[in-house]
């Protein structure tokens, strides 16, 4: 959807569930962060209804870039913060959204994005069961929707939180993972308002939704869970009940 201060605001809806369902348009969307905001995207916001906003920023993000929505007040903002785990500086950079300008020191060897992306989102599935559980609760709950869920960029946290929901609702992986690279559409813009405008290769890297990221997602679920419904069940605690709850919820 077109928003001015938001590039990779988008519907979760419209794609079909394994069961012969189909996710419901309308209820769920996807961003990046909401700071920048122009009336016509507030009005756009109100129009759609939004009730829950679940931002997964850390509260340093959200301090250095408060969002901005309409002043509705049936709206709630649930913070739930997503933070990988940081053991480099350009790692550390890119958690705090610092990420523009960033060099390597003389003699210092590129960077490892491609490593340090993977284990990034090894991070968000294995250190953050509680944050999933909760917006399982929140998206299940009276009330909730629409929704918007949102980080920085809406890819990585944002990416495996869609993730999630997709295949709780039995959206095939091949289609997750599509939803997924949309993103993509998007990247050219982004690069160019990097202040140096012609970021160096490690950096581009990053920005791009590759499917090895997300895929090292799967493979964390699949080695610590068994399989999605392993970690659904086991890992956040979803029952049969509480996912049949939540698909008829979200489902048509």
């Amino acid at each position: 959807m077109a928003l001015d201060g938001a590039r990779n605001f988008r519907d979760l809806g419209g794609y079909d569930a394994q069961d012969g369902r189909r996710v419901r348009s309308g209820l769920l969307y996807r961003s990046d962060q909401l700071h920048a905001l122009s009336e016509r995207d507030l009005m756009v916001l109100d129009r759609l209804g939004i009730r829950l906003v679940c931002d997964l920023r850390t509260a340093g993000e959200r301090d250095q870039r408060p969002s901005r929505l309409p002043p509705r007040p049936e709206l709630r903002t649930a913070h739930l913060p997503i933070q990988p785990t940081a053991d480099s500086e350009l790692a550390r950079r890119l958690r705090d959204g610092e990420l523009a300008g960033y060099r390597p020191a003389a003699g210092e060897p590129e960077p490892d994005t491609t490593a340090m992306m993977e284990g990034f989102y090894r991070s968000f599935i294995v250190d953050h069961q509680a944050q999933w559980c909760r917006l399982f609760d929140l998206l299940t709950g009276d009330e909730s929707h629409p929704a918007v869920i949102h980080c920085a960029g809406g890819k990585d946290r944002t990416g495996v939180a869609c993730a999630l929901i997709h295949s709780a609702l039995g959206v095939p992986r091949q289609t997750i993972l599509e939803d997924y690279q949309l993103t993509n559409r998007i990247v050219g813009a982004w690069l160019a308002e990097l202040p140096d405008g012609d970021p160096p290769g490690f950096i581009e890297r990053i920005v791009w939704a590759r499917r090895r990221f997300l895929m090292a997602a799967f493979a964390a679920i699949d080695q610590a869970y068994g399989s999605m419904d392993g970690y659904l069940q086991d890992g956040l605690g979803m029952t049969d009940q509480r996912l049949e709850s939540f698909r008829r919820r979200l489902l048509v």
